[in-house]
Parts: structure tokens; sequence; C-alpha cells
């Protein structure tokens, strides 16, 4: 199911940082990775958001749940 949500919001940030022009930074700012899931509609809770933009700042399903302090 994170999958369902993951790609189409890595694709709708990847447009909106294009349309910015600032796809150096495109994944490589949590805070903005976080902001666009934020502001991209979808019905998702904001520590799912959180989840989400980690794994896609690229920490592993471990690193983001020790950065959150969530038990796996």
């Amino acid at each position: 199911m994170i999958g369902e949500i993951a790609f189409p919001l890595l694709g709708w940030h990847y447009a909106l940082v294009s349309e910015c022009h600032i796809v150096s930074s495109a994944l490589s700012s949590l805070a903005l990775i976080e902001e666009c899931i934020a502001l991209s509609g979808h019905d998702i809770l904001r520590r799912e958001g959180q989840v989400v933009a980690r794994m896609s700042y690229g920490m592993a399903c471990e690193g983001a749940a020790l950065d959150l302090s969530i038990a796996l």
C-alpha cells in the first residue's frame, strides 16, 4: 500500500521541484520532501508522510524508524 502512495508522491515532488528549478535539491532536503508531501493533496497522515519522506531521502526502514522513534 505504501508503494501506491509513495511513487506518485515522488513523481509529484519531482515535478514540483523541476518547476521551481531546484532539481539539485529535490531529494537532498528532508524538510522540502516533507513539505511537498504535506502539500500534495493526498489524504495521508502526517506520520505516514514523515516515513515516506525519509524513505525518499534514502533512509532504510530501520533508519527512518530510529529517526522517528518508531519501534519496528
